[in-house]
Parts: structure tokens; sequence; C-alpha cells
């Protein structure tokens, strides 16, 4: 008689397990008396068809069979069985555990180092690449990108340098006041925002007098509103704010708040005064909202509206000029795809561009939008870590693999010494299925006490690593251990139980009975084929993370040590913003003059100069070439960087002049149109001819009245990037060219020691020309090179790290191995010795397999790390991808370590008693 409805039996629906297994008593309570019920039904049946009511109870028993058998097999359907036996797997798992604490510690540790490398970096993943922005339905927000077969035009200008996400303003606002155009275009909201300037900290906030800076954004009336937030007290900034009569407001960041203000709430209705302009603040934004650039989180967000002291991008006049600044945001309808938001954006975009901006285009090379999924944000901060997060991933899975095959050795060996145990559970009637299910929980509780373990260390672990990625940038990022962590955590623990005790639950019950039970421990010592090839995994899977480590450490010092073309020592650097104290045209270059001349007169500064964009800030200016008569080349079809500089600039910079001279005070003060080029710039246009005194212009055509004359040559340098070829350079004086969009400057201050020692004179001496001026980016050169090579140390560092965990880890593995191949080998090795075999002999014989087991590992790996070195050698710089001597040196730490793990095994091997060993089983 089955449990089931064919014998009247209710199923207990759904959540009949559930209530099976931890409410047992009360399930076997009902199932009795519904058995009760039942029996007494048909015996009532029976007594109908004339049965005396004695008979009718005896045969309903007879046909349900006895209340003990019904239950247990009631038990059995609802899966109290299964439940009762994996109570007794993890009660065994237990006592195992517990009466082998050094085998499970060793165990739990190995994993805990894996599993816990694994859930840290994910962590840093799950907060840099995978989080979605604090706003409402992230999923709908998308980024509008533009492209084009060919550049922009001639007088179409994109703020956002390098960047195709700039847009004209025509775009919003047409759009925003349309409610019916938004419609058609398949949109819910648009919103806008951009840099209040072109540094980060580019607002000079003064508050009750205390001067300070901060990140800004000027952001549209439709900003907050599309996304969906609210303030923490206040209120935000709505569309009423962007009349130009409107009074200026601002609304705060919570952490700025919290920084600046400590949460007062005395600060709603406060007057800041930002760049100058006096501003209100409304209201404070939520605490987990920070901008939709994570990669540059903003403090203070004001309207964005035609405001001389609050310029886009930090340039005057923008709203007047056909310049492309603007950062859009739409929210698409939800039952609208992406490519028909698309099509619709691009047919309004190219109508918008072509009634307003109809002179700089030819019909046929009209841009297109493209669209960027904006649930991230702008998707900077993904592009600028997600290769590097990807590499350190790669690498933690390799540390897990080797774990894993390090804790499978270990189970491996204890596997065979169990055989006989196995053998007799399996002659006394225990299915095998019934073994491998009792082996895999043992893996499993020990992956999960690994996994508990190494998540201890997690938050620590994930906050060092993520600051190691970050260095000194800012990032509106939030590490921490929240359910997809825990999430990961716990599906990794289980994967791994289930990977690394699998096959030796499969080879452990694989046993042929009666050969089992009559085998001598000392005839398992050739059955060590699998334990072997996993020792031979740990080592190639090492090879790879140590080629991976020498890879890295190579290309930083390849950067830090190669000729940068000028002297990063002794550089102090700091950006002036003159325009945001109202200065502008000839009077902020004559301001910037009389800061450059005063910080001249302190004491231990050697010299200083000017410059548009501080070297190697990643900012740079193309124009197109047109070279005179004398060239090689006529420079159509090549773009050009130019800088604008200050006087004594080749000197201060400490580069190398080749030919001509140096900036001059007249330079700058008249607006001469000269230049001085880089080696690469020279050769290219003059080949061996000496360039000084020919002219080139920076436009598609000659003009000689608009050309510039070379009067310098220098070495070239690394002005913009490490990486990447030297291309032709210009350096041209700041003064040159619309000095009404003059903005910020960046200054070098060549000093006789320390430059940090000089902060505080040098900020006197600019205080002495205008005590609001204040130093922005205080900072120097040699930082700004640390920085830029921040990336290279965070990939070398943990890669050696992760690399010194897997040759840990497979050190002890091979240690293990060897141990109890030598324990197992006992009787042998006396059985040698006992023949005349010495123990120089016996050493050399388990230093040789250990060699040859070495060897394997190593002639699996290598291929290996070749496949993987090609696939990260567009990280390197000035290395192959196949280093010999790379390669050679990893294979000599690997083998030497591995060596150095055999030693103590092989020692031990060579002092056994011949005596001892002969009476060993």
């Amino acid at each position: 008689m089955k449990c089931s409805r064919g014998a009247g039996f209710s199923p207990l629906g759904a959540s009949a397990l559930f209530r099976a297994l931890f409410h047992r008593k009360t399930v076997e309570a009902e199932m009795a008396e519904e058995l009760q019920s039942h029996l007494q039904a048909r015996a009532e049946h029976l007594m109908h068809s004339g049965l005396s009511p004695q008979e009718a109870n005896r045969q309903a028993r007879v046909e349900f069979g006895s209340l003990e058998k019904y239950k247990e097999e009631c038990r059995e359907s609802l899966g109290v069985r299964l439940f009762d036996e994996l109570k007794a797997d993890l009660r065994y798992a237990l006592r195992s555990m517990r009466h082998n604490k050094a085998f499970t510690a060793v165990i739990v540790c190995c994993l805990a180092l894996g599993i816990g490398a694994n859930t840290a970096i994910f962590s840093v993943v799950n907060a840099v690449l995978l989080n979605s922005l604090p706003v409402e339905n992230p999923q709908q927000l998308l980024l509008l990108d533009w492209d084009s077969n060919k550049p922009l035009p001639k007088g179409v200008r994109s703020g956002a340098v390098g960047y195709g996400l700039s847009l004209p303003y025509l775009i919003f606002e047409q759009a925003s006041h349309n409610r019916q155009l938004l419609s058609r275009l398949g949109l819910s909201g648009i919103l806008g925002y951009t840099p209040l300037g072109v540094n980060r900290e580019n607002a000079d906030v003064v508050v009750d007098g205390r001067p300070g800076m901060a990140s800004g954004e000027l952001v549209t009336g439709t900003y907050f509103h599309a996304l969906g937030l609210s303030p923490v007290i206040g209120r935000l900034i709505a569309k009423t704010d962007i009349s130009p009569s409107a009074p200026r407001v601002v609304v705060l960041s919570y952490g700025y708040w919290s920084r600046r203000f400590g949460r007062s709430t005395a600060v709603l209705g406060k007057t800041l005064l930002i760049n100058n302009a006096p501003s209100t603040v409304i209201g404070i934004a939520a605490p987990e909202f920070s901008g939709l650039n994570r990669a540059a989180p903003a403090d203070v967000w004001l309207p964005l509206r035609d405001d001389p002291l609050l310029s886009p991008w930090g340039f005057k006049g923008t709203f007047k000029k056909p310049s492309w600044w603007l950062n859009i945001f739409v929210r698409r309808k939800p039952d609208l795809s992406d490519r028909q938001v698309q099509a619709a954006l691009t047919t309004y975009f190219r109508r918008v561009i072509t009634t307003n901006l109809h002179k700089h285009f030819n019909p046929g090379d009209l841009p297109y939008i493209k669209l960027r999924s904006a649930s991230g944000g702008m998707g900077f901060l993904q592009q600028w870590h997600s290769k590097q997060l990807f590499i350190l991933m790669a690498a933690v899975g390799l540390v897990l693999l080797i774990a894993c095959a390090n804790v499978a050795t270990l189970l491996l060996s204890r596997a065979a010494g169990r055989r006989r145990e196995i053998g007799i559970r399996l002659a006394t009637g225990a299915s095998r299925g019934r073994l491998i299910r009792q082996l895999l929980t043992e893996s499993i509780l020990l992956a999960v006490a690994g996994g508990v373990l190494g998540l201890l260390f997690v938050p620590a672990a994930g906050h060092a690593l993520f600051s190691l990625l970050a260095g000194s940038q800012p990032l509106a990022v939030n590490v921490h251990t929240g359910d997809a962590v825990l999430a990961f955590t716990a599906a990794v623990s289980i994967l791994t139980g289930v990977l690394f005790g699998l096959a030796p639950a499969l080879k452990a019950t694989r046993v042929e009975l009666a050969t089992t039970l009559k085998e001598s421990a000392a005839s398992f010592s050739r059955r060590s084929i699998g334990t072997k090839s996993l020792v031979a995994a740990q080592i190639a899977l090492s090879l790879l993370l140590l080629v991976g480590a020498g890879l890295f450490l190579r290309t930083l010092s390849d950067l830090e040590n190669q000729n940068l073309g000028f002297d990063e020592n002794n550089l102090l650097l700091f950006t002036l913003d003159g325009h945001s104290d109202g200065y502008s045209g000839a009077h902020l270059a004559a301001l910037y003059g009389q800061v450059l001349q005063k910080i001249q007169t302190v004491p231990g500064v050697r010299s200083a100069t000017e410059l548009n964009y501080a070297f190697l800030g990643g900012w740079s200016f193309n124009a197109p070439v047109t070279t005179d008569g004398g060239a090689l080349h006529s420079g159509k079809g090549v773009y050009v960087p130019h800088t604008g500089v200050g006087p004594n600039f080749v000197k201060t910079m400490g580069m190398k002049l080749l030919f001509g001279r140096d900036m001059s005070k007249r330079d700058i003060a008249g607006q001469r149109k000269i230049v001085i080029v880089n080696k690469t710039f020279a050769q290219y246009f003059y080949g061996e001819f000496n360039p000084l005194g020919h002219r080139f212009n920076f436009s598609d055509r000659a003009d000689p009245a608009e050309a510039f004359q070379i009067v310098g040559v220098v070495q070239d340098a690394r002005d913009e990037s490490l990486r990447g070829k030297l291309d032709p350079a210009v350096y041209i004086p700041f003064t040159v060219g619309n000095i009404d969009t003059l903005g910020s400057l960046a200054f070098e201050v060549r000093t006789a020691r320390e430059p940090q020692a000089f902060i505080p004179a040098i900020r006197s001496a600019v205080h002495e020309v205008d005590p609001r001026l204040p130093l922005i980016h205080v900072t120097t050169q040699r930082r700004v090179l640390d920085r830029n090579l921040q990336n290279e140390h965070t990939l070398a560092d943990l890669c050696t790290l992760f690399g010194a965990l897997a040759l840990l880890l497979a050190s002890i593995g091979l240690y293990g191995n060897l141990s109890y191949a030598v324990a197992r080998r006992t009787n042998e090795i006396g059985i040698r010795m006992a023949l005349g075999a010495d123990r120089k002999a016996v050493l050399e014989m388990i230093l040789r397999e250990s060699l040859l087991l070495i060897g394997v590992g190593i002639a699996i790996g290598l291929p290996l790390a070749l496949a993987a070195a090609r696939l990260i050698q567009s990280t390197l710089y000035g290395v192959p991808f196949f280093s010999p001597a790379i390669f050679s040196s990893a294979i000599l730490v690997l083998t030497c370590v591995g060596l150095l793990a055999a030693v103590l095994p092989a020692r031990r091997a060579s002092r056994i008693d011949p005596l001892t060993a002969l009476r060993y089983e």
C-alpha cells in the first residue's frame, strides 16, 4: 500500500516537505489522524456489506496495513527519510571533522583563502561594475551618444574632449519644452548636466568667509524630477530655478553636507559664495546619490542657465556658441525598445542641427545618435576599471582552483586510507549512491566552513582592494557585503564543495569488495595517479599566475623607468582659476603674469611657468596643421595636439632643448605667434632639415598672416599619457588665440628641494596678488606620475600576492602528497634499504620523483601561460607577451619552491629504520 491519492490519502500540498522537515511530530500526528478516519470510513462501508463490526475493522486494517508501515511509507514519500539521512550525514561529517582537527583546519584555511579572495574581488566588481544608480527605474535610463563618419566641422567645438557624449544644448532645450515632441520620441523624461569646470574640484565655495573647494555640476531643471529623487531636507532644483531672473540656488550632496556643515539643518537658506556667485542652499540630496558620473562624484548642484559666473566647462559665452558640451540622458517609455527610440532621436537630432547649425554641416556628413545604457551612470568608472577587475577575477579564480585541487589531493589521500572502511560498508548493504552523498556532504560542509571563515575578512579585504584600485581618486562607490555578495559566497562555497569533493567520492566508492577487503596498506602505494595529477595541475596553475605577475611587474618597471622627456622631481603643481573671481580676457592673463612673477621671488624657487593642461593630466587639444613650402608633408589631414604654456617653460619642466630658444615673457605678453615643437614634429615635417624659422597654420589651409613660427625644438616628452607612441606636439604661448575664453591655468614650480615644503610660501605669494585666489589641486608632478601608474601598481601588487598564495598552496599540496606517499611506502623503502640502498639513494629517489612531478606541471602550464599572456597583451607595456626572462624566472622559482616542499618528506624517508619499516603495515 503506497501513500498516495490512489490509496485514499490526501496530499498536504506544496508545503508538505517543509512541514515534514521542520514540524515532523505535527505531520506524523496529522497522518495518524487521517489514517484513523480512513479506517473508520472503510469499516463502516464493510459493515454495510453485512460484516460484523469486528470483522469490518480487521478487514480495513488488512487493506490499509499497519499504522507504522503506513507512516513509514508516508514519511518516505514526503522526503522525511531523505531528511533523516541528511541529518545523519551531517552528524557523521561533523564527528569526522572533530576527530581530525588538524586535517579539517588545513582544508578550511585553504578554502578560506580561495573563497575569501574571490568574494572580496566580487564585492568590488559588484560595487563598481554591477550596481545600478540609486534612482527610480535605472534600467530605463539611457545616455545619448553620437557618432559620425567624419569629425566635427570647423566652427563646432566639443566640450567633452575625447568623448562623443557632449551634445548641443538645443537638443535638450527644444525637447524639454515640448511634451508632445517628447512623447513622439518615445521618452517619458529628459535631463542634462555638465561639469562646472574642467577640473574635478572646480567650485570655490566660501561659507561665512571660510574658503574651500567642491566639485560642482550644472543641471537642468528636469534633472532631479526625471531621476525620481527626493531630498533629505528642503527641496531640489526645479524648472523655475532655470530662469535667468530667478535667484541663484544650490543643492548639496549628503556627503558634502556632512563634511562641511556637520549635517546641520541650519544650512537651509544659507548663502554660499560659489565662484563669486551668491547661491542659496535649498536642499540636501539623498545619501546614496552623488551624481550620474560615479568616477567624479559631485558635491554641489546648481541650475544650468546663462550665467557669466557659473559657466559650463568654465568657458564664458557657451550658450551663444555652437559648442557641444551638454551630457543628455533620457528615460524611455517601458513599452518601447532602444532601437525604436534611437531611430526617432536620430531623426530629431539631425533636424535640429540642420536647422540651427546648417552652415557647419554637409548633408552627407550628418552625425547620428547612439544610445548607451545609463543604469550604472556615465560608464567612465566601468570603462576605466573593467579590464583590471576581470584580470583580477581570473587570478583569484585560479587561486580557488588551486585550493580546490589542494583539498581534493588531501581528500584523495585520506580516501585511500578509508577503502577498507568503505568496502565493509558496501559489503554490509550500503549503496554506492548513499556513500557518495555522505562524502559529498562532508566536502560541502568543509567548503561552507571555509566560506564562512573567508567571509569574515571580506569587508576589510574588499575596502583594501578598492583603495588600491581607486588610489587618490574619489569614486562614488559603496563596497559592502550585501545580499549579492552573500549569495555569491554561498554559491561559490557549494560549487567548490562539489568540485573538490566529487572526484574523491567517486574514486573512494569505486572498489572491488573481494580485493579491497584483502588488500594491505602497502598495496595502495601505486594508486596515486589521481593525487599526482592534481598536484601537477596546481603547479601548472601556479606557473600561470607567476608569469602574469612577472609580466605586470615588468610593465610597471618599464613605465616607471622610461624617459619621460622632462624632470618630474621637485616640481610643485597647482591650478588657479581667476575667471571664477571675475577676471577675464587680458586682465586674467595679466593676473596670471603677476602671480608668476611673485612666485619666482620666493626663496628656493628656481623657476616657474604656466600651462593650459598639466603634464600627464590626460587632457589635450588637437587641431589640423598646414605647413609652409619647406616641409616634407603638407600636414593636411594631420591633427597635432598643442598646449598653451608660459615663460621659461622648457627650463621649468626640465626638458632638453635641442635647437632654438625657450619661451620668454615678451612672447607671452605680446601674444606672439611663435611655437616650440618636439623632435617627432620636426622629423615628421622637416626630416633632417633645421625647422627653425619655418611656419605653419593651425587650420586646413595656409595663411601667412595667421601662421606660427618655430623658434625651438625640444626632446619628445610624455605630456599626455605614459603609453602609446610619441606623436608630434606643439607648445604655444597661452595668451595666443581667443583670450576671452581663457579660464584656469596650471602652474608648475621648480624648487630647490622637496616641493611640498614651499606650499605655504607660494600660497602667501599668490594671496599677495589677490587674497581671493585659492590654490586648487595642490600636488607634485611626481604624485601625478604615480597616479598615472595606479592601475599598473594595482595589477602588479595583487597578481604578485595571488601568485604567492598560489605558490604557497601548491607547495602545501606537494608536501602533503609526498608525505602521504612516504608514509604509504614505508614498507617498500625498508625493503630497499635492507637490500643495500643507502640514505642518499632514498633521498635522491624521492627528490627525483618530486622533480618529475614538478616538470609535468610546468609542461602543462607553459602553453596555458602563453595563451594567458597573449590575452593580457593589450595591458602590457615595453614587454612582449612571451618574455624568455620572465618565463624562465617563473619556472625557476616554482622549481625551487617545489623542491623545498619535497625536502622534508625526502629526509624523513631517508631516515627510516629498515627493521621498523619491514614490520610496518
